[in-house]
């Protein structure tokens, strides 16, 4: 189960899955739920693709939408 502190983690996660085009990823988030190591491998890889697109968008000057 995904749990969150604030919602604008949900939101930002949920950004970046779109933005990403990452379906799957987007599923997750929006249910919460991970039943399987290849979703929890999934999930992971997508964290790391977002830090990744953040910080460019950052450096762009890039803002959450």
């Amino acid at each position: 189960m995904i749990t969150y502190k604030f919602p604008e983690e949900k939101e930002y996660g949920e950004f970046y899955a779109k933005k990403l085009d990452d379906e799957l990823s987007l599923q997750f988030l929006q249910n919460g739920i991970i039943l399987h190591k290849s979703q929890a491998e999934h999930i992971c890889r997508f964290f790391w693709a977002m830090v990744d697109a953040s910080i460019e968008d950052e450096n762009n000057g890039v803002k959450l939408q």
